[in-house]
């Protein structure tokens, strides 16, 4: 089994990446290339399973942040929800978001969430007439 994989929610315009066991740098940046650049989606949401940050350090997620900036511009408005439960994971989400959020081109938000139930909820509040528009433009793709 891949540890890391994905469901497209397409009436949410959501991609549900749930990531198994734990993962190397290289391996999550290839997994964006393959995966996440092709498709525009606004919403996202890391299903983080406990341990499966443990190989990453703050350098490398701060990389990351630069590797993400045209998948990020092209989801203006949009969210990505992190499910995660452990702390230490908790905490390291929490210096990456914060980066992010710093950088110029950044306009999606963040959120913490500590269930798939609780993140595809925060992602159906968030929806607005300009969101639905953006998910029946790209429903497809």
């Amino acid at each position: 089994m891949s540890k890391i994989d994905v469901q497209i929610i397409d009436e949410l315009s959501t991609r549900i990446v749930r990531v198994n066991g734990a993962v190397s740098f290289e391996e999550i940046v290839h997994f964006f290339e393959r995966e996440l650049e092709p498709r525009i989606i606004l919403n996202t949401i890391w299903d983080i399973q406990p341990g499966a940050l443990q190989q990453l350090n703050l350098e490398e997620l701060k990389r990351f942040v630069a590797i993400r900036r045209t998948n990020i511009e092209r989801r203006r408005g949009g969210n990505t929800v992190f499910v995660v439960s452990e702390v230490a994971e908790r905490m390291l989400i929490k210096w990456y978001t914060t980066f992010a959020e710093g950088l110029e081109f950044h306009d999606v938000k963040f959120h913490m969430a500590r269930s798939l139930e609780e993140a595809k909820a925060i992602i159906r509040a968030s929806l607005t007439p300009e969101t639905c528009a953006f998910v029946s433009d790209n429903i497809g793709q």
